[in-house]
C-alpha cells in the first residue's frame, strides 16, 4: 500500500515531499497519502520550503513525523 511506503519513508528518512514521493515511491498522490494517514491518528508536521529555481521561486510542503 502507498500509505504504508509513506510511513515507512518518513520514519527512515526524517521527512517526505512530493518530489521524494514520486521519484522513490511512485506516489503521485502524497497529499491524499498524509491525510490518510492523519485520519489514522499519526500527528504529521508540514513545513512549506521555499525553492529558487531557473523559472523562479517555488513553495512546496514538506512533510515529518
Amino acid at each position: 500500500m502507498k500509505i504504508i511506503a509513506v510511513l515507512d519513508f518518513m520514519k527512515k528518512h526524517g521527512h517526505i515531499n512530493k518530489w521524494e514521493a514520486m521519484k522513490y515511491l511512485s506516489v503521485f498522490d502524497l497529499n491524499e497519502q498524509i491525510i490518510e494517514l492523519r485520519k489514522y491518528g499519526y500527528k504529521i508536521k508540514e513545513e512549506w520550503i521555499t525553492s529558487v529555481t531557473e523559472v523562479g521561486i517555488s513553495y512546496f510542503p514538506v512533510y515529518s513525523l
